[in-house]
């Protein structure tokens, strides 16, 4: 039993060179794993952002967590294709394949041991730096205390042993099914050359093209964002039919270029490549896929991540606010109003905040469909009749209706409306007409304003959907006389919001406090008007005159939005880490792997007079070819992806394109620059194999 654990161990140690690679990798993606398990059960951030923050970790520990076992499943196959050879000679030496799995049982318990107890080493001596970095970015105070997460660990563990599991079945079942023989020639497997299958490589230029153009040609930042998953789904296809089918087809139009393919240094580049890119191109489609991953996490995360403080501020017309919803203008009387911004000017003195600025407004709320990217502001579709406007209930979204006599007071901005015209603000979808209707009246759309001036925030954290004002001198008279929500609080006129809000040098604190002693009294009320009956003009009876109340405070939706955003750039942070990691295993080992497979071929040819520099050519052709092929890839499904990301992002508070475009730019520049040296380094290896100055 003892000969099992030595020969695992000495297969291991003479095959150094790809399983230390393997091991480090495998240990870091486990410290990754065991870190976001650690911020999970943190109770730092168990807590913060109504629990944001936790479910985002959570996700990302999961999806660490499969893209960790996909990489090492992947990885795996090159180890397993170096050692079949040895394991075949065990065979026909004399050794059954039995015990050769026993070997092999070993080779994946050492691994998994020293990728687990390595992991949690790793991921415990770095927790508390990422603990520190969230608590930074998300803005929480975090304690320089040192502590381990048991649960995490173990979970960690498990994960590992799980892993490595399934790793020594599947391989045990490759083996199983070899033959001595097919295992001796293993690495020799791809010497015939692929027969170019020229349907299936047009095909994969057709479905990259049909992604692209819709990256391109969606306007809609709700369809952008519903689709970007499918479009992903179409590059990833693509790419794998292009590298695999499509390289083929390259390598043959490349030979039929006699000045091109009758070069030293291009004629054995490209006979290689060519022999074996049906093998290879799976690789280079995986390092594609995962460079386009890195590029684009980073740079959409970045890009949500910057300017947070400014969005908040965008989001939210004043720093505490609240809006009273009341039945009907009648309800909505200034003796009612006043009677409750007492209650909410009340609770600002007891918390000592001082106002700098009051905001006082009215305004209502509509349903407005929108259809192809366009919002339609029609009055035979903004009707009360349910019935009639069935089929664009689902297409509707909220629009917002505004005094411009209060626009102007709030805004100092005087749109000079006259009767019959109205002005317009619109995010995440257009206006193309010069009038809009609303019920029976008609108005001239006199301007599209670029921004809204006043904001009445929706409530939630993360704010992605359409926004609409809608700005109209006859206010009052417009709602008075027509149903614009059918049936949504159940009586016949329209809601009328007003709105109170105010700034203050008050701090956070302060601020959450009446925030709260604010909701105590607005819940005195609520319990006072229960006793009110209030008829209405047609005869329906109605227990309070107002509907409901909302308070808002920025200090306390702050760590909401904070947690939300600052999560998930932390999770950019990582996940790139990861696709990073991915992408330089399996350039290293494409490279060493057909650096051995070269080996043999450059002795040949410096036998039959090939010189060394003539070599050094050769490699450096194909390696620049093969090598920067993904990278060049992924910055062109990057470009075309930009449109789609800046529609995306657009849903989440990123107006500015620039931003997006500088981001993406860095990005690229970094990444090519690491991607670079890399080159340098993998060359350098290749080159020594092949020369044969490598094991």
């Amino acid at each position: 039993m003892k000969l099992y654990p030595k020969l695992a161990v000495s297969g291991m140690a003479k095959n150094a060179r790809l399983y230390l690679p393997y091991l480090i990798t495998g240990s870091m993606m486990a410290a990754m794993f065991y870190i976001l398990g650690f911020l999970n059960f943190s109770t730092a951030f168990v807590s913060m952002g109504g629990g944001s923050m936790g479910v985002l970790i959570s996700l990302g520990w999961a999806v660490i967590g499969i893209f960790s076992a996909i990489i090492m499943f992947y990885t795996h196959t090159f180890l397993i294709r170096r050692r079949m050879k040895e394991f075949g000679m065990y065979n026909i030496l004399g050794m059954g394949k039995l015990s050769v799995c026993a070997v092999l049982l070993w080779e994946n318990a050492i691994t998994a041991a020293v990728v687990s107890v390595s992991g949690v080493l790793i991921g415990a001596a770095l927790s508390k730096l990422a603990e520190l970095l969230l608590g930074n970015i998300v803005h929480l105070d975090v304690g320089y205390d040192f502590s381990l997460s048991p649960i995490s660990a173990a979970i960690t563990v498990i994960y590992c042993f799980v892993i490595f599991t399934l790793i020594f079945i599947i391989s045990a079942v490759r083996l199983r099914l070899s033959d001595p023989v097919g295992m001796m020639r293993a690495e020799a497997g791809g010497e015939k050359p692929p027969k170019v299958n020229w349907l299936l490589g047009i095909g994969g230029f057709i479905l990259l093209g049909a992604a692209y153009w819709m990256a391109v040609t969606i306007e809609d930042p709700i369809d952008a964002l519903n689709m970007f998953f499918f479009c992903v789904l179409m590059v990833i296809a693509a790419t794998f039919i292009l590298f695999i089918a499509g390289s083929v087809m390259i390598c043959r139009l490349m030979k039929s270029s006699k000045r091109y393919y009758y070069k030293p240094n291009h004629f054995v580049s490209v006979s290689q490549m060519s022999w074996r890119m049906k093998r290879s191109g799976a690789g280079l489609a995986a390092i594609c896929i995962l460079c386009t991953m890195v590029l684009v996490t980073i740079v959409t995360t970045t890009c949500l991540y910057s300017g947070m403080e400014e969005r908040l501020r965008d989001r939210y017309n004043n720093d505490m606010a609240s809006y009273i919803v009341f039945r009907n203008f009648d309800d909505a009387s200034d003796e009612n109003y006043a009677f409750l911004r007492q209650a909410y000017t009340d609770s600002w003195n007891e918390c000592g905040l001082t106002p700098k600025k009051t905001s006082e407004f009215t305004f209502t709320v509509m349903n407005v469909p929108v259809e192809e990217n366009q919002f339609i502001l029609d009055g035979n579709i903004i009707s009360d009749d349910l019935d009639e406007a069935a089929d664009w209930i689902p297409k509707m979204e909220q629009a917002y209706l505004i005094s411009a006599d209060d626009y102007m007071k709030e805004t100092g901005i005087d749109l000079s409306l006259s009767d019959g015209e109205a002005a317009l603000y619109v995010r995440g979808a257009g206006y193309n007409r010069d009038t809009l209707r609303i019920g029976e009246r008609e108005y001239a759309v006199k301007t599209i304003l670029s921004e809204p001036g006043i904001t009445i925030w929706t409530g939630d954290a993360v704010d992605a959907g359409y926004v609409l004002y809608i700005i109209v001198p006859d206010f009052r008279e417009l709602v008075e006389t027509t149903c614009l929500i059918p049936n949504t609080l159940t009586f016949s006129h329209t809601a009328v919001y007003r709105y109170i809000g105010i700034d203050t040098d008050a701090p956070d604190e302060a601020q959450a406090d009446a925030l709260w002693l604010s909701k105590n009294k607005t819940d005195e009320l609520w319990a006072k008007y229960n006793n009110i009956s209030v008829t209405k003009e047609d005869d329906r009876v109605s227990e309070h005159p107002f509907v409901y109340t909302n308070e808002r405070s920025l200090a306390v939706d702050r760590n909401d939005f904070y947690s939300a955003y600052g999560t998930l750039f932390f999770l950019g942070i990582f996940f790139s880490a990861i696709f990073l990691m991915a992408a330089v295993l399996i350039m290293y080992y494409k490279q060493i792997s057909e650096g051995y497979e070269d080996q043999t071929r450059f002795g040949i040819m410096r036998k039959v007079g090939m010189t060394d520099r003539d070599i050094r050519r050769s490699v450096n052709s194909q390696v620049l070819t093969v090598f920067f092929a993904p990278l060049a890839a992924a910055v062109l499904h990057l470009c075309f992806a930009y449109p789609m990301l800046s529609r995306m992002i657009y849903l989440f508070g990123v107006n500015s394109r620039g931003q997006l475009l500088a981001v993406a730019a860095i990005s690229v520049g970094v990444f090519a620059l690491g991607y670079l040296i890399m080159y340098k380094v993998t060359s350098r290896s290749y080159y020594a194999i092949v020369s044969g100055d490598g094991d």
